[in-house]
């Protein structure tokens, strides 16, 4: 009987010692990054890494960082400064969250264009214009979660809003939508602020909610910031 033995490269102490004790550099102001209270970090098909701050977005390529802040009265600049979410598509086009709107960034122009959430069933008041989380699925839809609930952008530019209603328990839970992910059976997975999470069956739009009840198996708590 023949026996097949995968034999690793031997690692010296010292190669232990790097993998234990990491060392890291430090990416700052003094580098050209616009501010140092980072939100959200994002990788292009390009290679590029696309940094979100309270204060401008930054465009970083390994060495050198383009910046791009809200100009007043250019409508080609990006909508604000305060950037919370960045998402790649398909076609390359990069998706940007502010506290004022959603962006999508034309590279040949190295400009944005404000994207409307508005639709014929529903206006878009400030909680709506506050952009908290971006999720792209299996389908290529863009989910957007804003400060007021929650938005399913179609490929062809079509909205569907969820909201919020306290009279009905198959609604989306309260509060601004933070996280967004997807499970191997499609179902669209939303963390809340305030109100746990909302599990969402794309094809039936049937609303599912999930908040603690300090029971051992519960949630622990009812505001959700990250989903994987």
């Amino acid at each position: 009987m023949l026996s097949l033995i995968h034999l690793e490269s031997v690692v010296s102490a010292s190669d232990l010692v790097s993998r234990l004790n990491p060392t890291f550099d430090r990416i700052n102001a003094a580098d050209g990054l616009s501010q140092t209270s980072v939100n959200v970090i994002s990788q292009d098909s390009m290679g590029l890494i696309w940094i979100g701050t309270t204060e401008g977005l930054n465009r970083y390529d390994g060495e050198q960082f383009e910046t791009f802040f809200n100009v007043p009265n250019d409508e080609s600049s990006i909508s604000h400064d305060y950037v919370s979410a960045i998402i790649e598509d398909g076609q390359g086009d990069i998706w940007v969250g502010t506290d004022n709107g959603l962006n999508v960034f034309d590279r040949a122009k190295s400009t944005f264009r404000l994207v409307g959430l508005a639709s014929e069933e529903f206006a878009v008041d400030a909680a709506d214009s506050s952009i908290r989380s971006l999720f792209i699925d299996k389908e290529g839809i863009l989910w957007i979660g804003t400060g007021g609930g929650l938005v399913r952008r179609a490929n062809d530019g079509s909205l569907i809003h969820y909201r919020h209603d306290s009279a009905d328990e198959n609604t989306l839970g309260e509060g601004g939508v933070r996280a967004i992910a997807q499970d191997r059976q499609g179902n669209i997975w939303l963390g809340t602020d305030v109100s746990g999470l909302s599990r969402i069956n794309p094809e039936t739009e049937i609303i599912e909610r999930f908040e603690r009840d300090f029971e051992e198996y519960d949630l622990s708590d009812n505001s959700i910031r990250d989903l994987l």
